[in-house]
């Protein structure tokens, strides 16, 4: 099954399942003794189907559509969801209601939980960091980052702002600096609150705020931007890498010095490694040139050397095909040294309400230069395409148990915005190989009247897959859903799967009607073809679930073409009962 969905294991479930089945066992036999020869053929029918549903039980009552509810932990923090091994670790957090600090802010306490991922049942949480009384020194909600190291250490990265002097300018109220605890995977503590980075004196005003995490080989690497007083300029990239006990070894600037030197921004997205290259995204970190190449892309080797630099406008675009802004690209390197990006990609020329779904392949040799995309169809009905969240929720992926590449972002949203254009949406999982050949593509509805958004995906451990993380209705309820990497949707019959591919057709088998609908609304013909080859309904779509009426055709097998206005055709088969 593609999604552990549906229904969730439970004594209560299983009782009411085996009472139904011995009650109607009960019926049939009374209806046989009585010799009713057609009450026994009827209910041996209902037998058959009934025993073919039992058959189902033991995998739908361990499946699940939300992972996160289950586990019974309270206010998860989803971007810190992870899969080592056979289970799911990710942060929770209690908050004190009586204290609160001048801001009126109250105060978390931050619990690591470990999950077994079959049962999906809490092994054991554990305090990682904060207090829910200590007023005077509070874990920031907003940069945490949870990384596990290829020798299975699990670091957690945060911000705490420090309480000083609240007599003082705004200013030196607070010292904020970035902080490091350490766990094993079997939940032990081996480096507790460690500060690594704090602003004092004249620095103190500029505040220093994690935004991305990789490993140079077992060693932490770290990216950090610089805000203003006003935490709305970034001033300066810095970075550095640590040892195993969270020891600094190296702390600069990152980019060109001169450059950082100058007045103006300078940030960073993204850093990415492989075996012996690391690469990272940003703006303001090469000398000034022309202003429209601004945005650059540095690789450096496992000692931090530089080995070359790349420069870039913040658009690229593939000429009579698409454009995109590189501010929101998610990247990825794969052992091979290949780089995988994803985009929320416009058409060309530049239409900003006709983005679209894009993977595409390159070398760090030539960053900025394409081998090959890959270009996901599908429009929504409002002309807006899909939106997709920037670089810090990595929404792209690599598994090496598979090798496959999964590209996860939302329909029918904003462009990299958390707003949804429509009542309800659907999240879009993308899945190719490694040379960009497309797989399949998924869609996963967000429920009616609510909406859902990806904020990251994770490549599972030892088996197929991803897990895709986000949020329900703007970040109100945490989810996560396992997809294998077959994507098949788990459940037909249904008018909304958990799982479904763009074109739906149901039910099948079918006795009168056949609905067929789009997840974009593109609909524009339905051909349905006997198995001579022909064609034994014709019909014009509409917007909205249309319905075919297939009442009059003879019992068989019959073959659907569906075509929609943006020229997509699918097909598949039913059976007219």
């Amino acid at each position: 099954m593609s999604t552990r969905s549906l229904m969730v294991s439970s004594p209560v479930c299983h009782y009411l399942q085996l009472a139904t089945f011995l009650d109607f066992i009960k019926k049939t036999k009374t209806g046989t003794a009585n010799g009713s020869a057609c009450f026994h053929n009827q209910n041996t029918n209902a037998m058959k189907k009934l025993l073919f549903l039992l058959s189902l039980l033991p995998f739908l009552s361990k499946a699940q559509v939300n992972i996160l509810p289950q586990t019974g932990a309270q206010n998860i923090l989803v971007n810190t969801f992870r899969e080592f091994g056979n289970a799911y670790y990710f942060l929770s957090y209690d908050t004190s209601l009586a204290a609160q600090d001048v801001f009126n802010n109250h105060p978390h306490q931050y619990m690591l939980n470990k999950v077994d991922k079959n049962s999906n049942v809490v092994i054991s949480a554990v305090v990682a960091m904060g207090d829910t009384l200590q007023v005077d020194s509070v874990v920031s909600f907003n940069y945490i980052q949870l990384e596990k190291s290829p020798d299975n250490r699990i670091y957690i990265f945060y911000q705490k702002f420090i309480k000083q002097d609240f007599t003082a300018s705004f200013s030196r109220q607070w010292k904020s600096g970035i902080y490091c605890t350490v766990f094993d995977t079997a939940m032990q503590q081996l480096v507790p609150d460690k500060r690594l980075v704090i602003k004092d004196g004249a620095e103190q005003m500029y505040a220093p705020t994690l935004q991305t995490v990789c490993f140079a080989g077992n060693n932490p690497l770290i990216g950090y931007n610089l805000f203003d007083t006003s935490s709305s300029i970034l001033t300066i990239a810095k970075f550095f890498i640590m040892d195993a006990q969270a020891n600094i070894m190296l702390h600069d600037t990152l980019g060109n010095k001169a450059a950082a030197a100058q007045s103006g921004e300078h940030y960073i997205l993204k850093l990415c490694a492989n075996k012996n290259r690391i690469a990272f995204w940003g703006s303001g970190l090469l000398p000034a040139g022309n202003w429209f190449q601004d945005y650059s892309i540095t690789v450096l080797d496992t000692t931090l050397s530089l080995v070359d630099t790349f420069r870039s406008s913040e658009y690229n675009i593939y000429p009579n095909v698409f454009a995109y802004p590189e501010l929101c690209t998610n990247s990825l390197l794969l052992p091979s040294g290949t780089l995988i990006q994803g985009h929320c990609a416009y058409n060309y020329p530049i239409n900003y309400y006709t983005a679209q779904s894009v993977v595409t392949r390159r070398n760090l040799s030539h960053p900025f230069q394409m081998d090959k995309y890959l270009v996901i169809s599908g429009k929504d009905s409002l002309d807006h395409y899909h939106g997709t969240p920037g670089p810090v929720k990595e929404t792209i992926g690599y598994n090496v148990f598979d090798g496959n590449i999964y590209y996860a972002n939302n329909t029918h949203a904003d462009y990299m915005e958390d707003v949804c254009l429509t009542p309800d949406n659907y999240l879009q999982v993308i899945c190719t190989d490694t040379n960009l050949n497309h797989k399949w593509t998924k869609y996963i509805y967000s429920g009616s009247n609510s909406c859902s958004f990806v904020d990251h995906i994770v490549p599972a451990d030892q088996r197929s897959g991803i897990v895709l993380c986000g949020s329900n209705t703007a970040g109100q309820v945490p989810l996560a859903y396992y997809i294998d990497s077959t994507g098949s949707l788990g459940v037909s019959n249904t008018t909304q799967p958990v799982i479904r591919d763009r074109f739906n057709v149901y039910p099948n088998p079918a006795t009168s009607k056949v609905f067929v609908d789009d997840v974009f609304d593109k609909l524009k013909r339905a051909t349905v073809y006997a198995m001579d080859g022909r064609v034994v309904i014709n019909q014009s779509l509409t917007s909205g679930k249309n319905e075919l009426n297939v009442a009059l055709l003879p019992p068989g097998l019959y073959l659907i073409r569906l075509m929609s206005k943006d020229d997509e055709v699918y097909q598949t088969k039913f059976i007219k009962e």
